[in-house]
């Protein structure tokens, strides 16, 4: 199984498994085990396959799905790529042009009646050749500038579903059940440390994905997740891994990232605008801070969520 990073409020044609989409609506899929975000796009097909006119209809249709997805992403529980872009005109620009820049993945005549497919792909993270990516643009001016887009998300929800915005001296929404949903897999005997890594069990409580997910206290304080300069591993890999099953995070895919003796914890809440960031109880906090002190896992971004599918 790929390690996906699932996205919140994406188009309702979003898929995340397989390969880059093909025939149909417009659609766009989210690879995060590769670091690529595909979209589609599809005009009228004419009957001399080289119209330059035609090609171009779809590569703009496709763009335009790109450019919807990347600006729907969680870049934290509380903020999307749209609400870093409306506080920065620089992040707006570096965005479109990300996305009108965009490698070509494949196209050609699909369907009957047949249309003229175009598939871009957008990368998230650090690429090849130099490219420019999502994480290049936001991870480096997230520290400056959340607040700020914490505070544009307030005022675009609250402009959207006409609910009550939250104060600003309100803090994030939190929920732990009273009875926690069981794991989807019992957790395996703890093993002695010192600890290459954390596994996290979020399973059953729908935790969302976003690119800076954190771990908190039941208090509400940030056990871990703040990135103030992050380093060209993070760039590359993201702050933390995302998988939908314990198994695989425990085996060989699971240690490219958490190492061969990784902690493994079962979270007892979420929190968060998006219930994107992970809740553990007391004991637990304080096994991680005890354990992390020794071996400094979470400073090597060492992380993997297990989330629902």
């Amino acid at each position: 199984m790929k390690r996906l990073w699932p996205v919140v409020g994406l188009l309702a044609a979003l898929t995340t498994t397989g390969a880059a989409p093909t025939g149909g609506a417009p659609t766009v899929r989210l690879d995060w085990a590769d670091g690529w975000l595909y979209a589609s796009g599809y005009a009228p097909a004419s009957a001399h396959d080289q119209d330059l006119g035609v090609h171009r209809a779809a590569r703009l249709a496709a763009e335009s799905e790109a450019l919807a997805a990347v600006e729907r992403l969680q870049v934290t529980a509380d903020a999307t790529v749209k609400a870093f872009a409306s506080v920065s005109e620089d992040i707006a620009s570096d965005v479109a042009a990300l996305v009108h820049g965009a490698r070509m993945v494949s196209q050609g005549p699909v369907g009957d009646p047949p249309r003229w497919q175009v598939t871009i792909g957008v990368p998230l993270r650090s690429a090849a050749h130099g490219e420019s990516s999502l994480a290049q643009i936001l991870l480096p001016r997230l520290a400056a500038l959340q607040a700020k887009a914490v505070a544009a998300q307030k005022r675009m929800d609250h402009e959207k579903s006409n609910f009550r915005m939250m104060g600003e001296g309100d803090a994030p929404k939190g929920d732990e059940p009273s009875a926690p949903p069981p794991p989807t897999k019992a957790l395996p005997p703890r093993r002695p440390g010192p600890y290459t890594g954390l596994v996290l069990d979020t399973t059953g409580f729908h935790l969302q994905a976003c690119m800076c997910p954190k771990i908190m206290r039941r208090d509400g304080s940030e056990i871990w997740g703040t990135v103030d300069v992050p380093p060209p591993f993070v760039l590359e890999h993201g702050i933390a891994g995302f998988v939908y099953d314990l198994d695989v995070a425990l085996g060989d895919q699971g240690r490219t990232r958490v190492g061969d003796n990784p902690l493994v914890l079962r979270a007892v809440g979420r929190q968060g605008a998006v219930w994107a960031n992970a809740i553990l109880n007391d004991a637990d906090a304080s096994l991680l801070a005890a354990e992390n002190a020794n071996s400094r896992f979470l400073d090597k971004f060492a992380v993997e969520f297990v989330i629902d599918e």
